[in-house]
């Protein structure tokens, strides 16, 4: 962030981007300001997993099936163990 007071011009550049945002010094304040919650206000952001896009897809994801389930007949039914299957 640059300041010009003789030309009354507020320059920022952005932290990945080589391009350059010019301001007024009142529309530079106006937009700091806005970030700078009420008096008493909850802020929470989700970021990650927990974010409004993540949980979107994670919706659609669960809406298909991710798998099958094929039974098989097997003798002896369904309770017999592992461990007596020859």
């Amino acid at each position: 962030m640059e300041y010009y007071p003789q030309k009354l011009l507020v320059i920022y550049g952005f932290k990945y981007d080589k391009k350059a945002a010019e301001f007024d010094p009142i529309e530079w304040m106006a937009a700091l300001i806005s970030h700078i919650p009420d008096r008493g206000a909850q802020t929470t952001r989700y970021l990650g997993y927990y974010s409004n896009a993540a949980r979107g897809r994670q919706k659609k994801e669960d809406s298909q099936p991710e798998y099958h389930i094929i039974e098989y007949d097997v003798p002896g039914g369904l309770n017999r163990s592992l461990a007596s299957i020859k």
